[in-house]
This record gives structure tokens, C-alpha cells and sequence, in this order.
């Protein structure tokens, strides 16, 4: 049904479109009229759509980084790892390029390792559970054993006015609805923040949650009250999991911590 409303919606507007075909606003409305459709339909669909778009526009045409974007995110959902870094390429190079796809490709590698499907229930038993750093390929998450089972274990610094994130890929697009995992801070009380991206820079995020070192913090959050990070451009549909370290922003004390993680359920 939502395909069929899609291939409405790029009926009507297909039909509305001036004579002069390759005019800017005519080829957008063109475009966000098969995206939508893409949205409602697979992801092979996607690539095909995104790929007749393509072919219409111009070598400079302001479209063309946000045309392979959404081509290399509809082949990163199809399994195909390289097409989606070529198409990703080709975003990051157009005339106005795409951030986003350069912000895909930084971390690419990690694509071979993505969340493939919710609900996803991460007891760190014996993998990372696609988790990884953000800015940094420097102390990457590690399993850490303990009396209660392996941990996920985030070695950080605490430095005046920054701050450090772990993250993880959904193979697609996913609709979350809670994020729930238990955390400890090893020596400094820290702040952490969850928030969801839909891979093109829109996102929502949590309140703070304050992570003691004297035992274990529970924590359960609804998306719903989660608030965006700026107006507008949120479709509900996360490409992004991730859980921000503020600790450097948000207390005045310093040095070497070590944050546990264990129980992680996206659902």
C-alpha cells in the first residue's frame, strides 16, 4: 500500500512538472518524488530509481552528491559493499558534495559489521556487537571479562571541552523505539547522551544520563522523548546508533576512565 501511494505522489507530481524538464526546481521535485517512492519500496528498487535519477542530471547539477548518496546507502542495504563505497565516492567529489557520504566512507569497514535487524539484544558474550569509535581508531572498544560475564569496555580521557562517541551502522534504515543497556564509570562520574542519525546528518537525541562509579547504572530511554538536534529533516528512520561520552563538556574533573557497558537492547 505504501508503494502505491508512493507511485501516486510521483504521478502527480511528474505530470506537474514544467516543459522545461531540466530546470533545478523541476528535477528536485522529480527526485524527492522517487526517493519517496524508494522509501516505500526495496532496496533494490531504491538503486534503480536513484540510478534513473542520475542519469538525467548534469556533471555540476547541485543534486548529483545527494542522487549517489542515497544510491550508495540503497546498495549498502543490498549487501553490495563496494558499489555502496563507489556510489559513496562519487558523492563525496560531486560538484556540491555530499558530508554524510564522506562521513560513510571514514568509517567504511565498519559497514562489513552492521546491526542487521531489530530488536537487537547485545550481551557482549563474544563480540562488540557492531559498536566502534567514532572519531578515533585509537582504543577501540575491547570485551573485557568480569565476575558478571564479558563487558564492553570503553577506555577514555577525560579532557576539558571534549568529548568521545561509540557507534554503531543498521544494515537499513530502522524505526527504534527504545534503548536500554546498564552502565559504570570506573573513575569519574560521567554524562552520556544516546542519539539516533538517519545517515544524512538529521538526528534526535536523549537527554543526559549521569553514569556513577560506585555500582551500576540502569538505564531505559524512549525514542519519543528523544528531541531533535535541530528543526525539521527527521523521518523517523535511523542509519546511526550512538552513545556520546560528554564527560569532558559536563565535569570538572580529569584524566584516564573507563566506561562499562553490558545488556545493550535496541528495540
Amino acid at each position: 500500500m505504501g508503494r502505491l501511494r508512493a507511485l501516486v505522489i510521483f504521478a502527480a507530481l511528474f505530470c506537474s512538472l514544467p516543459a522545461r524538464a531540466g530546470a533545478e526546481r523541476g528535477w528536485e521535485s522529480l527526485y524527492d518524488a522517487r526517493l519517496a517512492q524508494a522509501l516505500d519500496g526495496t532496496p533494490a528498487a531504491a538503486a534503480i530509481y536513484c540510478q534513473d535519477v542520475l542519469d538525467d542530471l548534469k556533471p555540476n547539477d547541485p543534486l548529483l552528491g545527494r542522487a549517489w548518496y542515497f544510491l550508495g546507502q540503497a546498495r549498502a542495504e543490498q549487501g553490495d559493499t563496494d558499489g555502496a563505497a563507489a556510489a559513496w565516492l562519487e558523492a563525496a567529489n560531486a560538484a556540491v558534495p555530499s558530508i554524510p557520504a564522506k562521513a560513510l566512507l571514514a568509517r567504511f569497514d565498519e559497514l562489513g559489521r552492521p546491526i542487521e535487524r531489530l530488536p537487537r539484544a547485545c550481551s557482549f558474550d563474544d563480540d562488540v556487537c557492531g559498536m566502534h569509535r567514532v572519531w578515533t581508531r585509537n582504543g577501540q572498544p575491547m570485551l573485557m571479562p568480569s565476575s558478571e560475564g564479558q563487558l564492553l569496555s570503553w577506555a577514555t580521557e577525560v579532557k576539558a571541552a571534549s568529548s568521545d562517541a561509540l557507534e554503531a551502522v543498521f544494515r537499513s534504515p530502522e524505526v527504534v523505539s527504545i534503548v536500554a543497556f546498564r552502565v559504570r564509570a570506573s573513575d569519574i562520574v560521567s554524562y552520556l547522551r544516546v542519539a539516533l542519525d538517519d545517515g544524512t546528518g538529521a538526528r534526535v537525541q536523549s537527554g543526559v544520563v549521569t553514569v556513577a562509579t560506585d555500582g551500576w547504572t540502569q538505564v531505559e530511554l524512549r525514542v519519543q522523548d528523544f528531541r531533535p538536534a535541530e528543526d525539521g529533516g527527521w523521518w523517523g528512520q535511523a542509519r546511526l546508533f550512538r552513545i556520546e561520552d560528554l564527560t569532558g563538556l559536563l565535569a570538572e574533573d580529569r584524566g584516564a576512565n573507563q566506561l562499562w557497558l553490558d545488556d545493550l537492547e535496541l528495540r
